[in-house]
């Protein structure tokens, strides 16, 4: 049986993660923490095409949700989100965003859409399927209440700062059954052109 999270080969330091998102991310002046906690999405890249046709977003939120809530103007695709948010440059964030970009690309794969997700406690997604063959995350607070179902199969990231795959062609959701917030690094991921 092939497993649906798989653990890679790729570590971060994730309390300096969440030391800039305290520091860097929820003090900037456009960040609005409400909004973070009622979707549990921010963008940390953008895509410049989508803000042309959407002037009034903040860049914080630029690509958050699906993908199709965006394209009612152009065809929006996760390559499109190729511009890490200004406040990051020099961050440890934009240093892990490129690790991970330089880990999928030997495999053949770019990096799109960079968000970072959160599920609030007591709460799970709805069951879905992602257009990608599988996206890596980077769990930065979890716990083991918080768990993914994949097809039949229940499954968890268990080690905070690595780095994982998520097979989300398959029908999944993820589930946080604990009373603290599960925040991971989420990176959308499309093959490369040869």
């Amino acid at each position: 049986m092939t497993r649906m999270i798989k653990l890679q080969h790729v570590s971060t330091d994730p309390s300096i993660l969440i030391k800039e998102m305290t520091s860097v991310i929820f003090p900037h002046p456009d960040f609005i923490l409400d909004r973070f906690n009622g979707s549990g999405q921010i963008a940390l890249k953008y895509s410049p095409e989508v803000m042309q046709h959407h002037p009034h977003v903040n860049l914080w939120e630029c690509g958050i949700g699906t993908l199709s809530d965006w394209d009612n103007c152009i065809p929006v695709t996760t390559e499109m989100f190729d511009t890490i948010h200004p406040a990051l440059k020099g961050s440890y964030f934009e240093e892990v965003i490129q690790l991970v970009t330089d880990h999928a690309r030997k495999y053949g794969d770019g990096i799109g859409r960079v968000r970072l997700m959160r599920l609030k406690p007591r709460t799970c997604y709805t069951l879905h399927m992602d257009p990608e063959e599988f996206r890596y995350h980077i769990p930065l607070i979890t716990n083991d209440q918080s768990f993914f179902v994949v097809g039949d199969c229940i499954d968890r990231m268990k080690y905070v700062g690595q780095l994982y795959t998520l097979r989300t062609k398959e029908m999944h959701t993820a589930v946080n059954a604990s009373y603290i917030n599960r925040d991971h690094l989420v990176f959308d991921t499309y093959p490369l052109q040869s």
